[in-house]
């Protein structure tokens, strides 16, 4: 998924962020290396000084449900990190428009 996708998503929902990476292919690549690589997405966000692409896991109606799917996720080299779309949307936005 990519972040076209995240904005049509509720931005009351929670997703799960996996990975910062400085390059997208290497976004892509994390993602192809995942059991069910659909269930990624990866947006832009305005780094200092470059543009970083996000890896994100999921979309859940609430925070607990993903609490609960971010102990599931099997990569012990991550540490997830619960985020509200609101936040994730306002990120592609800005991206955007720089």
């Amino acid at each position: 998924h990519d972040s076209e996708w995240l904005l049509s998503q509720p931005e009351n929902h929670y997703t799960i962020q996996v990975l910062s990476a400085i390059s997208e292919s290497r976004a892509h690549d994390y993602i192809s290396t995942q059991d069910n690589p659909g269930q990624f997405a990866v947006f832009c966000k305005q780094g200092k000084p470059r543009v970083l692409s996000i890896v994100v896991c999921g979309v859940f109606e609430d925070r607990a449900a993903a609490k609960k799917a971010s102990g599931n996720l099997a990569d012990a080299t991550v540490s997830p990190w619960i985020r509200i779309l609101s936040s994730v949307h306002s990120e592609i936005r800005a991206c955007n428009e720089a």
